[in-house]
């Protein structure tokens, strides 16, 4: 019986995903300042049930 609960808990969270598949989407922005530099923005947004955490 333990046997068959394991197989069934193991499928359970296959099944039952805990984070948001795509929470950030990313934009890019590229802007030529000179023959030699440029400016890049790069802009995030993020799910709005999508947290951010740092470790420091």
């Amino acid at each position: 019986m333990k046997k068959y609960l394991v197989i069934f808990l193991l499928l359970l969270t296959r099944f039952c995903p805990a984070q948001i598949e795509h929470p950030v989407t990313w934009a890019f922005k590229a802007k030529a300042i000179n023959d030699t530099d440029a400016l890049l923005t790069l802009t995030a947004t993020i799910e709005t049930l999508a947290y951010l955490f740092s470790a420091y």
